[in-house]
């Protein structure tokens, strides 16, 4: 297995599908990824492309199928910000699935993800956890980790000062501000 040869025919599988998902033919844009997905490759390429078909079965309506391409997905790789990104996703479709105590499960995994890796900003990852559990009302284990989130993501969008933790549903709302408009780095 080459590395390059497979991140090069996954671009060019996503060439091939974005037209399809433009044209909301999801069926067929699964079908697209299924065969891909039979060929060797990499665990990086191949957790992104279970990823991808993860997310048009879930606009398939098919979310048993896209849970478990996400599991098998974060299965084979390390933390990274893909992973975070396929956590997040598996805690959305248990939420849809009106399964709360799994959704909030992946919740605490995608925020531990943020720890472990460098220049992952946890603001989707706070938000959903602060939505699942309600406003004032986390346990002191989650209490912590959405802290220390807070804190590392304010570090890698180089916020000024220090993130107001007593306040975490303000912190976050300015996280994720900052997510979509990064503030710009003084230049020396």
């Amino acid at each position: 297995m080459n590395s390059d040869s497979d991140w090069l025919a996954w671009t060019e599988m996503m060439r091939r599908i974005v037209p399809l998902i433009n044209e909301r033919k999801f069926p067929s844009a699964v079908s697209e990824v299924t065969a891909f997905l039979s060929r060797e490759m990499i665990p990086e390429v191949r957790s992104d492309a279970l990823g991808m078909r993860a997310n048009l079965n879930e606009h398939t309506g098919d979310l048993e199928a896209a849970a478990q391409d996400l599991l098998t997905a974060c299965s084979l790789v390390v933390s990274s910000y893909g992973r975070y990104v396929h956590e997040l996703s598996l805690a959305g479709i248990y939420r849809k699935r009106e399964q709360m105590d799994d959704s909030l499960s992946w919740c605490r995994t995608a925020l531990r993800t943020c720890l472990e890796c460098e220049g992952i900003s946890g603001g989707s990852a706070l938000t959903d956890l602060l939505l699942l559990c309600g406003r004032g009302r986390l346990a002191p284990q989650d209490q912590d980790l959405c802290e220390r989130v807070a804190r590392r993501s304010w570090a890698v969008l180089g916020l000024p000062g220090e993130p107001d933790v007593a306040d975490l549903s303000a912190t976050v709302s300015e996280i994720k501000r900052c997510e979509a408009n990064p503030p710009r780095k003084s230049q020396s």
